[in-house]
């Protein structure tokens, strides 16, 4: 079990703010992975995207994997060798694209300047959170939010835009093409001075809106009414990572 919770920032080339970037995600768990494509061919070889930076006329892109169920494309909003402020976002999670801004000053590839990304991973045995977004955004708030099940009952993903929305009540899609969405939540409010407020379902159940009646009981999260989305919080001498506003994981 694991948390992260850091913001990337160099004052360098684009290459190396993005390589740092990279780095960063994959050190925070082993489930996370990256790629990139040059001339056709696959890899994860930091040359290959370099080379995608010292391009003029290239457009840099790589993706991130998420327990080889969710892609994250990243990619440059305009060529290497033109002003931009960010990249676009692209997942098997969204229907549509949105960008990242890592500054308001837009700047070519190759100008050292300074460029800023937040991210969050929660991470346990069964799943892994991730929690991105620009240099101006608040992740509690407002952020690309994604996360990964893997046990022994169900394995699948979901991914969206947090805007005050939870992202535990938003569909999990699941391998066998099912999606299955939360019910019922608990009627408890959290209170930083006094935990005991505090009341956890161990296991969460979700019932899938396409198979009448499914119930999917997850060990990787519990239920909780309300608190405040992204924040470290300890109940009965535990560590929890609140995904949203009423779902915790043990970190």
């Amino acid at each position: 079990m694991s948390y992260t919770n850091k913001i990337i920032s160099t004052n360098s080339d684009e290459f190396t703010f993005i390589k740092t970037f990279i780095t960063n995600l994959i050190n925070c768990d082993e489930r996370i992975t990256w790629e990139t494509k040059l001339n056709e061919i696959t890899s994860s070889n930091f040359d290959d995207l370099e080379t995608q930076y010292n391009t003029a006329n290239s457009t840099p892109s790589f993706t991130i994997n998420i327990n080889n169920r969710i892609t994250i494309t990243f990619k440059r909003v305009l060529q290497s060798s033109a002003q931009s402020t960010g990249y676009t976002i692209t997942s098997n999670c969204f229907t549509i694209s949105r960008i990242i801004n890592f500054s308001s000053s837009g700047s070519t590839s190759s100008t050292t300047s300074i460029r800023t990304w937040k991210f969050v991973i929660a991470a346990n045995q069964g799943s892994v959170c991730l929690s991105f977004d620009g240099y101006n955004v608040e992740l509690g708030k407002y952020a690309y939010s994604f996360c990964t099940i893997s046990e022994d009952n169900v394995s699948g993903y979901s991914g969206h835009y947090i805007a005050g929305a939870n992202a535990i009540s938003q569909p999990f899609y699941m391998n066998d093409g099912s999606s299955i969405v939360k019910t019922d939540r608990l009627p408890y409010i959290y209170d930083s001075n006094n935990e005991t407020n505090v009341e956890i379902i161990a296991n969460k159940v979700f019932i899938t809106s396409n198979s009448s009646n499914r119930k999917v009981s997850l060990k990787s999260f519990c239920d909780v009414s309300t608190v405040a989305a992204n924040q470290i919080m300890y109940v009965n001498n535990k560590k929890y990572y609140s995904v949203d506003t009423h779902t915790l994981m043990e970190v």
